[in-house]
């Protein structure tokens, strides 16, 4: 079965995606943007989704995500081919197994994190309407979490946050899923995650591609959808991340579609974020990791990874492959019980790291805010 899997995937995913084109399953791909709006970005990657003029295929694409799909999904950084043998290894195993189960390894590839921390060429840059924002509470009373900052690194179960979900998409008859978190912002509408959950290699002997279309679940858990499942309109990642897989870009972020008339922060909530918040920090993260089917939260410490600008390391038990997306958060609970500030993206350094107590995360900087507010002006 992973060998037919492996040939499914070549058959879908062979065809890189390039500038100005149709990507390998019909979406239109923009490198370095110029579309009305968004002339003045540069180093910036639109893929178009779902605009929303089918509500029929919509509906149909939300439907396919049963609750039985969704419980079968695998993490995207993980090898679609691999996918079965490690659920059963898994059993097996269970939280001791390392994050890069995948055997291609595709980090390894990649080039090194910069030590200068001045931009790569095809770094996202532009105005900077935008350089922060304050949290926004959701209009309903959401679901309190007991959490508090604390001095060790054990991760705990929860029913979820509201703010945070899963991206579930179809790698061929593969399902598979990252985490994503709402962020505020003007438009209401922006949900951030890891850049290798956009643009990534499948397989390692394909080349790197934009990553199917995926459903966004917030509040995810036990193959529940407490708040709806949600289409998206478009998404939007480094040109640095697309042409060599840059470690310091590994972050992007996705457009919804409105659902029954509401934008997604209406209905969650969303979390504050800030970028240049330096490498020692006390740190709220919540995430999916694929070998349960209820995200963990872990309060713990960052700092500098090695001498690299924007690549911190932090300490967090069981997070394993997965939690890819999910992202660090500062005052956790400060002005609201389930929101906090984001300050960096899980991913990265060996996008994220391979093993379950040790990830890395890609510190937010003017090159994130670009790429922020190109998502805004764009849509």
């Amino acid at each position: 079965m992973a060998g037919i899997t492996a040939v499914v995937l070549a058959g879908v995913l062979a065809a890189p995606a390039t500038a100005s084109t149709t990507g390998p399953t019909g979406r239109s791909i923009t490198a370095n943007v110029s579309t009305t709006g968004l002339s003045a970005y540069s180093g910036i990657e639109r893929v178009s989704d779902d605009d929303g003029s089918n509500p029929a295929a919509t509906q149909a694409a939300l439907d396919a995500w049963t609750p039985e799909a969704m419980l079968a999904a695998v993490p995207a950084d993980e090898a679609p081919q691999s996918a079965q043998s490690t659920q059963s290894t898994q059993s097996a195993q269970g939280a001791a197994t390392a994050k890069s189960t995948a055997p291609q390894a595709l980090w390894r590839s990649q080039p090194k994190p910069s030590t200068t921390g001045r931009p790569a060429a095809g770094a996202p840059s532009g105005p900077l309407t935008v350089t922060s924002a304050g949290s926004a509470k959701a209009p309903a009373p959401a679901t309190a979490v007991t959490g508090r900052l604390r001095s060790n690194v054990a991760s705990t179960p929860t029913t979820g946050l509201p703010t945070v979900g899963a991206l579930f998409f179809d790698v061929g008859p593969v399902h598979e899923r990252c985490t994503g978190t709402v962020i505020n912002t003007g438009s209401r509408n922006v949900v951030a995650t890891a850049g290798h959950c956009l643009w990534n290699k499948l397989v390692s002997w394909l080349p790197a591609t934009v990553m199917p279309t995926p459903v966004f679940v917030p509040g995810y858990h036990d193959g529940q959808s407490p708040y709806g499942k949600w289409s998206v309109k478009t998404r939007y990642y480094a040109s640095s991340w697309r042409n060599n897989l840059n470690p310091d870009y590994d972050y992007g972020f996705i457009v919804l579609n409105d659902s029954n008339g509401k934008r997604v922060q209406d209905v969650v909530g969303a979390n504050a974020w800030r970028t240049d918040a330096g490498s020692a920090n006390q740190v709220e993260i919540t995430g999916y990791p694929d070998n349960r089917d209820q995200p963990l939260q872990c309060f713990t410490s960052t700092s500098k990874y090695a001498n690299y600008a924007s690549q911190l390391v932090f300490p967090c038990d069981n997070f394993h492959t997965g939690v890819s997306g999910s992202l660090l958060m500062q005052n956790f609970g400060a002005s609201d019980p389930t929101t906090g500030t984001a300050i960096a993206s899980l991913g990265g350094y060996q996008e994220g790291g391979n093993t379950d107590n040790v990830s890395y995360a890609v510190l937010w900087n003017s090159s994130t805010a670009a790429l922020i507010n190109s998502a805004i002006t764009g849509q």
